[in-house]
């Protein structure tokens, strides 16, 4: 008999607990325990619209007073998920969706963009042009906005290009510098971030998607930091922005003197596992 009526009563629960969920919407509940007994946790619920698409998300319980805290999300007529709003609380902790919009999230916080916004490019692949964060001095706009661009390299850009060579010593790989020449203009892909203050930070990258050089701009000059590959594409050498300094003041000579002093290098074996490696300044670690 008691144990009848303890599963009447964790079926009574239950069923009380499911009455705050919105059961005429779609939603996948999670609820994830932060300590063995299950006294603390975290649950979340997060609401679909008829299109599978996310609508809004409810932290359940999530704030000091033990209100839950909702966001909604919103989509434009492309239905891209162009602004992210912020989160608010709510007056109950039932988990449960809530009539949220645009409006009533920069109501609460008091601004005319309680979220954050992106600009989209007019093509299939919508990579991002511009993004804003909340907030009157930095929404779109306001002249303290990220800003990106996707290029190709130029002649002006001089990038230089670090040719290698590799040899094989009892099953270890060890890549040598053999010379520095510059890539043709259009060889690299070149995306541009002019962040809210002005500052620029370039990534070249080649056909393979990887990085090779880093290019940062300021007011006080730039930095240019260059990631080497083998011909196995396996990054071997990281030629800080002292060290590519002290390259170029050398007639862009690479001296191993320049290399154990400021920069990073790497040693693979036949499995092309990272065995060694060397920090500048410091000694080789195996």
């Amino acid at each position: 008999m008691k144990k009848i009526i303890i599963i009447f009563l964790l079926f009574v629960a239950h069923c009380m607990w499911a009455q705050s969920l919105t059961t005429s919407e779609n939603y996948v509940y999670t609820k994830v325990y932060l300590s063995e007994d299950g006294s603390k946790k975290s649950e979340t619920v997060q609401y679909f619209d008829g299109l599978g698409r996310a609508k809004q998300t409810v932290q359940v319980k999530a704030t000091p007073l033990g209100q839950d805290l909702a966001v909604p999300i919103v989509y434009d007529q492309l239905g891209r998920q162009t602004r992210t709003l912020l989160p608010i609380p709510v007056a109950t902790g039932n988990s449960a969706i809530r009539t949220i919009d645009e409006n009533t999230v920069n109501t609460y916080y008091g601004v005319a963009n309680a979220y954050s916004e992106q600009k989209l490019e007019a093509s299939p692949l919508g990579r991002v042009l511009e993004s804003a964060n909340p907030g009157t001095e930095w929404a779109m706009n306001s002249g303290h906005t990220v800003k990106m661009q996707y290029l190709t390299n130029i002649e002006g850009d001089l990038v230089k290009k670090y040719n290698t060579t590799v040899s094989w010593s009892n099953g270890i790989l060890t890549t040598s510098i053999i010379g520095i020449s510059f890539y043709s203009p259009n060889q690299l892909s070149k995306n541009k971030v002019t962040d809210e203050d002005g500052n620029v930070t370039i990534d070249f990258k080649n056909s393979e998607g990887k990085t090779v050089l880093l290019r940062k701009e300021s007011a006080s000059g730039k930095l240019d930091t260059y990631y080497i590959y083998n011909n196995y594409s396996q990054l071997a050498f990281v030629i800080s922005p002292k060290g590519n300094e002290k390259i170029t003041t050398n007639n862009n000579v690479v001296t191993q003197q320049i290399l154990d002093d400021l920069c990073y290098q790497y040693v693979y074996d036949n499995r092309f596992r990272q065995v060694e490696k060397k920090l500048p300044g410091k000694g080789w670690e195996y």
